[in-house]
């Protein structure tokens, strides 16, 4: 079985009234708990609800993704420079084949950008943005096919 994980994340201002941006995700981790980094490359549902739930108990999430010459990177900055309040919506699809089986929802509300963005890593660069959300919920979506879903906060 050929399963595959996927992440995207969106960031919209506070009041919901304008999209920042969306960029896909490279990994994601948690400053404190498990010292680990969930690479969506090779890891395992049980990895990623935990680190979710990580994310929840310290109230950070660290998202790395592949550095761009476009708007993503500068707005993620910009967003630090100013303090910017936004709304973060995290999502990890999983793949079963080309269908997507299963996704997780992490949604922060007023969640900031608390250490200025910045290339990282030694084999394969990434941008690193360390943000703080006081508060999130997760949210488990299961589909049997594209119109048969159901979906239980976690």
């Amino acid at each position: 079985m050929d399963i595959k994980y996927t992440a995207n994340a969106s960031f919209k201002t506070a009041d919901e009234t304008n999209m920042i941006l969306t960029t896909e995700i490279y990994s994601f981790s948690v400053i404190g708990g498990a010292n680990r980094s969930i690479d969506l490359s090779s890891t395992n549902d049980m990895s990623i609800s935990s680190e979710m739930e990580q994310a929840r108990s310290y109230k950070n999430i660290i998202l790395y993704k592949l550095p761009s010459k476009d708007f993503a990177d500068f707005a993620l900055m910009e967003a630090f420079r100013t303090k910017q309040l936004f709304n973060l919506y995290l999502i990890i699809s999983i793949y079963v084949g080309k269908n997507n089986t299963q996704s997780l929802w992490l949604t922060a509300k007023n969640a900031t950008i608390s250490e200025h963005p910045m290339k990282t890593g030694d084999q394969l660069t990434l941008l690193k943005a360390t943000i703080s959300i006081p508060k999130c919920r997760i949210e488990y979506t299961q589909c049997k096919n594209e119109k048969d879903c159901t979906s239980e906060d976690w």
